[in-house]
């Protein structure tokens, strides 16, 4: 009788009260210090706000139980991150393009969507995170 399912965040951004946890906190301060950014690969990104509106909308859903819901936003090199980062800082840095621009297997987000949380943040989603990042480092 009781109503379970499975929420499957991937990589959650979002400000995290200990800043140093914060995603994008480590690529701001390795541009700062060496102008320079290389770290290969990516990863799949939903922001704090999103995960918390599935969850609550999934308590008490009879229509939830039984289901899981992947929660990803979008793909993201960690290099976008850094090319983004650049920009709000006015910088002009080496950055490594060289990973793929896409992940190899994707989830579809239909099942998110039946919960009221669209996921559709995307990259810029990902930029306001940094700029308000930088606001607070």
């Amino acid at each position: 009788g009781q109503h379970t399912c499975a929420i499957r965040p991937c990589a959650v951004y979002g400000i995290d009260p200990e800043l140093k946890r914060s995603h994008g906190y480590g690529i701001i301060e390795e541009l700062r210090k060496s102008k320079s950014y290389k770290r290969p690969g990516g990863g799949k990104f939903v922001h704090v706000e999103d995960v918390a509106r599935a969850t609550v909308a999934a308590i008490g859903n009879a229509e939830a139980a039984g289901k899981p819901y992947n929660l990803v936003d979008c793909y993201l090199r960690w290099a976008d991150w850094a090319v983004m980062a650049a920009d709000l800082m006015g910088v002009k840095c080496d950055i490594d393009l060289s990973s793929p621009s896409q992940s190899r297997n994707t989830f579809t987000k239909d099942a998110a969507r039946s919960l009221g949380v669209n996921l559709d943040r995307g990259p810029e989603g990902v930029r306001e995170h940094l700029k308000a990042l930088l606001g607070r480092m």
